[in-house]
């Protein structure tokens, strides 16, 4: 999955974001980005399956070839799915593309399930991949309707790609940045060291992850949709900030009260190295969902190189810092490199986001106030009550918890129910 991950990365054309934000040219242009897609797919599966030996060899895991061959057929079937998917993104209907995720991730499930059951190894994870990415290929069909046909044309070709290769090169540099601080972990310390801090790394993005991977579905296209009209989108990016702030903040501040508790309940006692790090990068994943919202104003706005050029500094900072601070002080240095990186992201960001669309600091500020200084009581709060409530149990972690999102709630209920009826644009 790594080597899946890391091909389609370093792959990326850009081609569905250039789709998005290019206006009213849909139809013409959806024919030209399918087959250069469909193409892509064969292109990747072969350069996996012929690599396949040779990744064998590197892991001294004669069983790769044969899994990576397979698991890259997954790679062809993502070629295909139906590119009118995308005009639903384009105009922010969602309904149909909610349904065809949720039947594939329920269907999926229950075969990986019974697959797992069944052969009792690592290949009914391998079949249940390569199966899932076909459901999603045959319901994209059955839940989005549209005509789908092969055809290129040069120039729209040139187009598509001359907007994507900035994207392309953002998601490359942003997954070296990502990966950095393993590579150096699992070089410089040992691979104890490394699980520590995946596990902290884990723990801290789980609820960032998923709230980023839905806001990308709608903030792209909204965005695009309002190009022409700054203060719009200007709205719509506050908007999606105190959105952001207000599901990320509490969550990062929880787990970083409850930190020993959770890792002691879920994990055992062995895992508690993983603590310091852990509540470090608390702080890194509220720089983390504040700045992720940044880059697809820039791309609505048809400026990906800016989103390029601020990852590639976040880079290259980590890069220069991160062995000096991994030698010195370990898995919380790893933890410092990643924190200081985002932090330059989210300022460069914001001070980009001032030129193009006028924003305020004190109107940005405005935005997270509450949901930070709630979070801050709400961590508070839970503090005091863990001093009387036994947390290193089940049922003590839970009540904590729930207690933690009561106040929370009680809070920001004004803000939750018009988080709840209120639309992005």
């Amino acid at each position: 999955m790594i080597i899946i991950k890391g091909v389609n990365t370093f792959t990326k054309s850009g081609i569905i974001d250039a789709l998005i934000h290019r206006q009213n040219s849909f139809e013409e242009d959806k024919g030209t980005a399918f087959t250069i897609l469909v193409v892509r797919g064969f292109l990747l599966y072969f350069i996996v399956a012929l690599a396949a030996p040779f990744i064998a060899d590197f892991y001294n895991e004669e069983m790769l070839v044969a899994m990576l061959q397979v698991i890259a057929i997954g790679l062809i079937f993502t070629g295909f799915i139906n590119i009118n998917t995308v005009n639903k993104q384009k105009e922010l209907d969602y309904r149909k593309i909610a349904y065809q995720e949720k039947t594939v991730a329920v269907i999926g499930t229950i075969i990986i399930v019974v697959l797992a059951y069944y052969l009792r190894d690592v290949w009914a994870l391998i079949y249940g991949f390569v199966l899932t990415t076909l459901l999603s290929l045959i319901f994209s069909y059955v839940y989005i309707k549209g005509k789908i046909s092969f055809s290129f044309d040069k120039d729209i070709a040139k187009q598509l790609f001359t907007f994507g290769k900035f994207i392309t090169g953002t998601t490359i540099v942003l997954y070296i940045a990502t990966e950095l601080d393993n590579a150096v972990i699992g070089k410089v310390l040992n691979t104890e060291q490394l699980g520590y801090y995946v596990l902290a790394f884990t723990l801290t993005n789980l609820v960032v992850n998923e709230i980023a991977r839905y806001a990308a579905k709608i903030m792209f296209p909204a965005y695009s949709k309002l190009q022409d009209d700054l203060p719009a989108i200007k709205n719509a990016y506050l908007r999606v900030v105190n959105m952001i702030t207000l599901l990320a903040v509490p969550a990062a501040v929880g787990i970083f009260v409850l930190s020993q508790q959770i890792v002691l309940v879920v994990y055992g006692e062995k895992w508690l190295p993983a603590i310091a790090p852990l509540q470090l990068l608390t702080v890194f994943t509220i720089f983390r969902a504040m700045a992720s919202s940044t880059g697809y104003v820039f791309y609505g706005l048809g400026k990906p190189k800016i989103e390029f050029r601020i990852a590639l500094v976040r880079l290259i900072v980590m890069s220069a810092i991160i062995y000096y601070l991994v030698i010195h002080y370990g898995l919380f240095g790893a933890a410092i490199t990643v924190l200081i990186g985002m932090f330059l992201h989210w300022v460069l960001g914001l001070f980009f986001l001032n030129s193009l669309i006028k924003l305020k600091f004190r109107e940005y500020l405005k935005s997270i106030a509450q949901p930070t200084l709630t979070s801050l009581i709400m961590g508070l709060a839970i503090y005091f009550l863990s001093t009387v409530v036994n947390g290193n149990t089940i049922g003590g972690l839970l009540l904590l918890i729930g207690s933690g999102c009561a106040i929370y709630g009680l809070l920001n209920i004004n803000l939750l129910k018009n988080l709840i009826q209120r639309k992005l644009t």
